[in-house]
Formats: C-alpha cells, sequence, structure tokens
C-alpha cells in the first residue's frame, strides 16, 4: 500500500497487533548479517531484474523474487519507500530503502529520507514487523 501517512502506517500497526520496524529492524531484514551492498549480495550488474528503480510504477510484490533478501523479505530495495518507527528528528520521520523514483543509491543507510509524519505520496509505504511476546 503507498500513499500512507507515517500516521495512518502506524495506526494500522497497531490495530494488526503488529509495529512499523525500527531502522535497525529494516536493516538487518533487508541485508541479514552480511556485509553486501544489496539484499541479493554484491552483484550490481542485475539490479534491474532485482528491483524496482525503474522511474515509471511500483510493481507488484515478489516481482523482483531474485532480489529477496536473506531472510526473505522482498522489496528492500527500490519499489516504494517505507515508513520506520519512531521520530528521526525535529518533526520528522524516516522512510528508507528507495523508491520506483528514485536513483538506485537511494537504498543505502546515509540517504534516509525524513518527512513530516503527515505527508503522503504514491513513493511512500510501509511493512510491518511482528512484535515478540511480552510477559
Amino acid at each position: 500500500m503507498t500513499g500512507v501517512t507515517w500516521y495512518e502506517a502506524q495506526a494500522y500497526a497497531r490495530w494488526a497487533g503488529k509495529a512499523l520496524p525500527t531502522l535497525a529492524q529494516w536493516w538487518r531484514a533487508a541485508l541479514g548479517d552480511t556485509d553486501q551492498p544489496y539484499p541479493w549480495g554484491g552483484d550490481h550488474t542485475t539490479l534491474d531484474a532485482r528491483s524496482n528503480f525503474s522511474m515509471t510504477a511500483t510493481s507488484d510484490v515478489r516481482v523482483h523474487a531474485s532480489g529477496a533478501s536473506p531472510f526473505g523479505a522482498f522489496d528492500m530495495a527500490g519499489n516504494v519507500r517505507e515508513w520506520l518507527a519512531g521520530p528521526a528528528g525535529a518533526d520528522r520521520y524516516a522512510a528508507v530503502g528507495g523508491s520506483w523514483q528514485d536513483p538506485t543509491y537511494m537504498f543505502y543507510t546515509p540517504n534516509i529520507e525524513r518527512f513530516a509524519p503527515g505527508y503522503a505520496n504514491e513513493a511512500i509505504g510501509f511493512r510491518l514487523v511482528k512484535q515478540p511476546p511480552t510477559e
């Protein structure tokens, strides 16, 4: 889903009994325990086949199945930026991963984008994490 604000993504996460990921959770889901630059490893020559930085539109989930992360997460690089949990500065929230509208370097962590929590567009979406049970 795209075109949702951080507030809407957070509300949906609470309703679903889940959460938006922290940067650490998102980054580990994307790269696992590797030091590779992409979820699929280090091969930049297959970037177009493994991710959606097409500059045309979003693609369906799993269209770029060969770009799955070590944990099997799809579309971690490209397709849509994804909202993260918690503030990332004064009245700003982070979205990571790069989108179909971005150049490929937007995947890298130094290029975290920060937006007002009420901002939405067709290139920002979210994914959820399951919280561990509390005692």
